[in-house]
């Protein structure tokens, strides 16, 4: 694991919308929606409610959910990234964003 890519703070935003902030001090806002709802099991089936997801908290490196679900943060990290030059790109030519992820980076105010 990269230090840099440790989580040290996450804020619900709404429903399946969380602000992750790394170690670096880079924040992204993501939606987690596509992905809860495209996983199944026990693990994402609670994760379904929102009352649930919202229960997020950081436990010393990532972020990680009652049930146990956590996600690496290496691999979070590099799809804030992929998120972040997809968008950069999309810039200079719009037709072309697509992140290979299945989260959604929602866009800066």
């Amino acid at each position: 694991m990269m230090l840099n890519n440790r989580v040290v703070s996450v804020k619900s935003v709404c429903d399946f919308i969380l602000e992750i902030t790394f170690k670096d001090g880079k924040s992204f806002t993501l939606d987690f929606r596509p992905m809860v709802e495209s996983e199944s099991g026990w693990l994402y089936d609670d994760l379904k409610k929102t009352d649930v997801f919202q229960k997020v908290r950081v436990n010393g490196l990532t972020l990680e959910w009652p049930a146990g679900l956590d996600f690496c943060p290496d691999g979070l990290r590099y799809c804030c990234s992929d998120a972040e030059i997809a968008d950069a790109f999309a810039q200079v030519r719009p037709s072309a964003r697509q992140v290979p992820t299945h989260w959604n980076i929602v866009p800066s105010a």
